[in-house]
């Protein structure tokens, strides 16, 4: 059983006897999987963002570009919360 997919992609990679047919096939997959994961955390992201927006009635942009730090650091705490949330779900 393996814990992580990196270990078994390690693992495949040993008992390929060093095809570099199949190594390099399995390379673009593992970036082409890391690529496809890498968008969908970014679309995530951006939805978040502008669930958050449309749930909370303050318009946090004006309130930061009118110099109100509170609303900076409330604002910075949401996108490092969805941040760690997106991460959590896609690594587990």
């Amino acid at each position: 059983m393996v814990l992580y997919p990196c270990f078994e992609r390690q693992e495949q990679v040993a008992e390929s006897n060093g095809n570099s047919r199949e190594i390099h096939t399995m390379v673009m997959q593992q970036l082409a999987a890391t690529v496809g994961w890498s968008f969908v955390g970014v679309v995530l992201f951006y939805l978040g963002i502008r669930l958050f927006d449309l749930l909370d009635p303050i318009d946090y942009q004006a309130e930061i570009r009118n110099g109100n730090m509170a609303a900076g650091v409330i604002l910075a705490a949401v996108v490092v919360s969805i941040a760690t949330i997106i991460i959590s779900v896609i690594v587990f």
